[in-house]
C-alpha cells in the first residue's frame, strides 16, 4: 500500500470534514435483504401490536402466513384460510383471481390496536365470490385456540360495496391513533372515473373512491359520533354517507398513519399522467376532497365533477407531492420511517411504485426538495409494510411460487463505510484523515479499507471515492 502526496489531499479531507461537521447528518445507502422467497402473490405485510416475532403476510389468493422472524421461517399452517377452495362454512370467499394483473382478491389486514389484551380481533378486506366482479367485503375475524391460527369461521362482516367494475379496489385497512379503523376504497374501476353522472369519487351516495371510517367498538351500523357531516350538493341528499371521512381518489392503493405524530400519508393511483402522495394531519376532522377526478394529481382532468370538483378550486386538498407517471404506473404508499436501523432516516416518509421496483424516501417538510432514490429492485413491488419495531418490508412480485419479502436495511458492505458499522459518517471521514496524515489507526483492516477506491494507494482519489459513495 503506497501513500503520496498526504498532506495536500489530508488538508483537502480536513475542509470537506469542517464543512460536514456544520450540515446535516448523511444519508446512508439503503439495500434490502430477502426473508422469504416462495410466496404467492403477497399484497400486505403487517404485525400484531408489540409483536416483534412475528409477521402476517397477506397473499391475494385468500391466505395469511405467518413468518416467524426468530427463525425466518413460514409457519407451515396459515393463519387465516378464506380462498376459493378452502374448507369455510361461511358463505362468502375471496374470488379466485385470474392472474398476476387481477386486482381483486384478499387485498388488506389490520388487527385491533387491543390486540393480545383486551381481544384477539383483526380486521380485513377482500373481494369476495359473489359473481364477476364480487363485492368488496370488510370483515371482522378472531383468532381459535392457537394463537398461530385465525377462525375463519369467526366473520363478522361490517360492509359490503358493490364494485362495478375488476379494478380500483382500494384495500387498505388501517387503525388511527384514535382507534377508528380507517378504509380504502377505489373508484370503482374502468378508465376516468366513468360512472354516471359525476365519477363515484365525487358521489356522496356510495362509498367508493373515498376513505371510510368506523368504530369498531360500538355496536352496528360502527358509525362514528365525530364523523363529518359533509354537504352534498350534488344530490336531494343534504349530507354525505355517514362512513365517508373523506373522497376525490382514485385507487388509494395503501396509506397509513405516522406512528408517532398520528398523521396520515395515502398513495393514490393515478389514471395515466400523475401518482400523487396526501397529507393529512392528525388534527383533521376529515371531510377533504383530494379531487379526483376534476384532477389527475397537480393536473386538470374532467373539471368539472359535480358542484364541488373545479380544477384548481380552493376547497381542494392537493397532493404534497406527485410524480410523472411516463415510465412508472402506480404509486405503492408507504409509511413514516420510525424504527431503529436507519436513525438518518428519521420521520422521512418512504414510497415506492409497483412497475419499476424503485424506493424513495422524502422529508415530510420539503417533498419535492428532498426526494431521493434509495433502491432500485428492478422488479414489481406491490406493498410497503411496518414491522412492530417500526423498521419496514417490501412484498415484491406476482408470481404464485416465488415471490419475496424483504427488509429494508442499511447498506453495510458500502467501500465508504471504512469502519463496517452501517453507517457513512464523520467517524469513516476521521479514519481516512488519520491514515492520509500517518497516524495509525490501531487495526490493519482499518487502513486497508481507507483505500477506498481499491487501486492500491491510499490518496486524495480515496477521498473522492468516499465523497461520491456518501
Amino acid at each position: 500500500m503506497q501513500l503520496k502526496n498526504v498532506s495536500v489531499y489530508a488538508a483537502a479531507a480536513i475542509a470537506t470534514v469542517f464543512m460536514m461537521s456544520s450540515s446535516k447528518t448523511l444519508a446512508v445507502p439503503l439495500t434490502t435483504t430477502t426473508l422469504v422467497t416462495n410466496l404467492n402473490r403477497p399484497v400486505e405485510v403487517v404485525a400484531a401490536p408489540g409483536d416483534t416475532d412475528r409477521l402476517f403476510i397477506v397473499e391475494k389468493r385468500g391466505v395469511i402466513r405467518i413468518l416467524d422472524l426468530n427463525t425466518n421461517t413460514l409457519l407451515p399452517t396459515p393463519f387465516l384460510n378464506i380462498s376459493p377452495t378452502a374448507p369455510v362454512a361461511a358463505h362468502r370467499r375471496v374470488v379466485n383471481i385470474s392472474g398476476g394483473n387481477d386486482e381483486r382478491g384478499l387485498l388488506g389486514m389490520a388487527f385491533h390496536p387491543n390486540y393480545g389484551t383486551t381481544n384477539f380481533f383483526f380486521f380485513v378486506y377482500y373481494i369476495d365470490d359473489s359473481g364477476f366482479p364480487g363485492d368488496t367485503v370488510i370483515a371482522r375475524y378472531k383468532i381459535g385456540g392457537n394463537l398461530n391460527e385465525a377462525d375463519p369461521n369467526s366473520e363478522l362482516i361490517l360492509r359490503t360495496i358493490n364494485q362495478p367494475e375488476s379494478n380500483h379496489n382500494g384495500g387498505c385497512v388501517r387503525f388511527g391513533s384514535d382507534g377508528k379503523l380507517y378504509i380504502s376504497t377505489g373508484d370503482g374501476g374502468g378508465a376516468n372515473d366513468n360512472h354516471p353522472p359525476i365519477g363515484n369519487s365525487q358521489n356522496l351516495q356510495n362509498l367508493l373512491g373515498k376513505i371510510l371510517r368506523l368504530d369498531i367498538d360500538i355496536a352496528s351500523p360502527f358509525i362514528p359520533a365525530d364523523n363529518p357531516n359533509i354537504p352534498d350538493p350534488n344530490s336531494a341528499q343534504p349530507f354525505a354517507l355517514p362512513e365517508i371521512w373523506s373522497f376525490g381518489l382514485r385507487n388509494p392503493w395503501r396509506f397509513s398513519f405516522d406512528r408517532l405524530t398520528g398523521d396520515m400519508w395515502i398513495g393514490d393511483v393515478g389514471q395515466g399522467s400523475r401518482e400523487e402522495i396526501n397529507h393529512v394531519p392528525v388534527s383533521s376532522v376529515g371531510g377533504e376532497n383530494y379531487g379526483w377526478r376534476c384532477m389527475e394529481g397537480n393536473l386538470c382532468f374532467i373539471s368539472p365533477s359535480g358542484a364541488i370538483c373545479t380544477c384548481g378550486g380552493g376547497n381542494l386538498t392537493d397532493p404534497v407531492f406527485d410524480y410523472a407517471s411516463v415510465t412508472r404506473c402506480s404509486v405503492v404508499g408507504g409509511f413514516v420511517y420510525r424504527g431503529l436501523e436507519i436513525p438518518e432516516e428519521n420521520g422521512n416518509y418512504f414510497y415506492s411504485d409497483f412497475c419499476t421496483g424503485e424506493v424513495w424516501s422524502f422529508d415530510p417538510a420539503s417533498p419535492a426538495a428532498t426526494n431521493v432514490e434509495h433502491i432500485d429492485l428492478t422488479t414489481t413491488i406491490t406493498a410497503i409494510g411496518e414491522g412492530a419495531n417500526g423498521e419496514l418490508y417490501v412484498c415484491t412480485g406476482t408470481s404464485t411460487t416465488s415471490s419475496t419479502l424483504r427488509r429494508i436495511v442499511p447498506t453495510c458492505n458500502s467501500p465508504s463505510d471504512i469502519n463496517a458499522d452501517c453507517s457513512i459518517n464523520l467517524t469513516d471521514a476521521n479514519i481516512l484523515i488519520d491514515v492520509l496524515t500517518d497516524v495509525d489507526p490501531g487495526d490493519p483492516a482499518l487502513e486497508n479499507r481507507c483505500d477506498v477506491n481499491d487501486d492500491g494507494n491510499i490518496d486524495g482519489e480515496d477521498i473522492e471515492a468516499w465523497l461520491n459513495g456518501i
